[in-house]
Order: structure tokens, then sequence, then C-alpha cells
């Protein structure tokens, strides 16, 4: 065997790449876990942001108000109650939202809209 090139010894590098692909895949898994995480506490920080904005609305403006109330409350109740209580609230609303003129909003409307308020304020403390 005389042969012009030198025999070459292939190197097994399948170890060295599977450990490569082991930790590759913890920190991928691991990035979408502290992603996942930080969404989830971006998703709490933005209802209880949603709860002090409907907290300080102002009721001098009673469309401004009804409007506001059911965009930012209709998906924050979480037990079937809250949620019975919500609707009550909107029926209660729906004259001030769609009249020309709306009334103002009456003492027993305003109580249960605060009633509601601090029983979700205490569930997402």
């Amino acid at each position: 065997m005389n042969d012009i090139f030198v025999p070459v010894v292939v190197v097994d590098n399948s170890l060295y790449i599977f450990s490569f692909l082991l930790l590759l895949s913890f920190i991928i898994l691991y990035v979408i876990y502290l992603f996942y995480k930080r969404r989830n506490n971006f998703i709490i920080k933005d209802e209880k942001y949603y709860l002090d904005l409907l907290l300080s609305l102002d009721t001098k403006d009673v469309k401004y108000k009804a409007y506001r109330f059911e965009y930012y409350l209709k998906n924050l109740p979480k037990t079937a109650k809250q949620q019975k209580s919500f609707d009550d609230i909107m029926l209660s609303l729906w004259a001030q939202k769609y009249q020309k003129i709306a009334p103002p909003i009456s003492v027993a409307i305003e109580e249960q809209m605060k009633k509601l308020l601090s029983e979700l304020r205490s569930s997402y403390a």
C-alpha cells in the first residue's frame, strides 16, 4: 500500500454534539420559562392597574365611566358570583351608555360597583 496520502483518523465528536444540544435545550427551556413567568407578572400588574384606573374614574362623565367600566372589567371577574355582579351592573348601566343625555348613576349602582371592585382587589392582591 503505497498511497500518496497518510491515513486520516476520523474523530468521533458525537458526545460533544450531544452535550451541546442538551445544554442548548436547557437554555432554551429556561428562557421560555422566564418569558412565561415575566408575562404572567405583567398580566397581574395590568389587572391591578385596571382596578386602580376604575377606582379613580370621575363620576361626572357618566357615559365615559359606563364604557370604561365595561371595557376594563369584562375579563377581570374570576368567580361566578363576581361575573353575575358584573352582569347586573352592566344591565343597570345600559341606560347610561346608550342614551343621548345620560341620567346620573344611582347611589345603589355606585355601591355595587365599589363592592365589586373591592372584591376584585382582594382576589388580585
